[in-house]
């Protein structure tokens, strides 16, 4: 494990494309340390609200647990073992480090599962307790083919926060197409800013610092394929929650 940490963890300049010379690197690296969170052990999720975090339905398949329970049939009184679903509640962490890398400080809060839905990968969690902290903003308008994206997560569930960046490829893959087990109906936005396990939940920004999609999907072993729910999408599955978009 040492030994792929350190063949990962190689630093290489970043030169910020001319589409984002209105970009301040500083803002946004004060918006990723407020908004990026670790969802449970191994994904990541975003903070939309002081209260609300946005994550993919998959990384929250794990917060379900069936239990045989007893019920009373209401019309014939007769009493039967049933099976039902119960959501275990999980965990939000936000990381603080040192100038030597050490950890500092670690805010942990529980969260109950708000809302779902498995076919788009969308999940919205509530904190138990709010976290200080502005909220991510939420885009309107979703990108365009050729558009510099930055991608934030928790690459590998260890990597916190990591920050890469590369190009919208395409704005119409479509989940099905892919294989990824989703509805025909939801499109997914291919990029070029590497992505790995771990980083599932994570945001998508755009050089406005607005969040346009949620990262679900990488081609594990092909470099520069990742994949994120669309704006749109996001939209639709946030309307109803008091979280617009900016």
């Amino acid at each position: 494990m040492k030994k792929l940490l350190a063949a990962l963890l190689v630093t290489a300049a970043v030169t910020l494309p001319a589409a984002a010379a209105d970009f301040n690197l500083s803002t946004f690296n004060r918006q990723v340390d407020e908004t990026n969170l670790l969802l449970n052990k191994g994904c990541s999720a975003t903070l939309v609200a002081p209260d609300k975090a946005l994550t993919a339905h998959h990384c929250v398949e794990d917060n379900y647990e069936n239990r045989v329970v007893e019920e009373v049939d209401p019309n014939t009184g007769e009493v039967r073992k049933v099976t039902k679903q119960f959501l275990v509640p999980g965990t939000v962490s936000r990381l603080a480090f040192g100038r030597a890398g050490a950890e500092e400080m670690r805010i942990i809060v529980r969260y109950d599962l708000l809302k779902y839905d498995s076919d788009g990968d969308l999940a919205l969690v509530r904190l138990k307790e709010p976290l200080k902290g502005t909220p991510a903003p939420i885009a309107c308008i979703g990108p365009k083919r050729g558009d510099v994206v930055w991608a934030v997560g928790n690459s590998l569930g260890v990597l916190y926060s990591s920050v890469t960046t590369g190009t919208v490829s395409s704005i119409d893959r479509n989940r099905g197409d892919l294989l990824t087990g989703g509805s025909f109906d939801h499109r997914l936005v291919q990029h070029t800013a590497p992505i790995a396990p771990g980083n599932s939940g994570g945001a998508l920004y755009n050089t406005d610092m607005k969040l346009i999609g949620v990262n679900i999907l990488a081609a594990i072993g092909y470099d520069g394929l990742g994949f994120a729910v669309s704006t749109e999408d996001v939209n639709k599955f946030l309307a109803d929650q008091g979280i617009p978009c900016q």
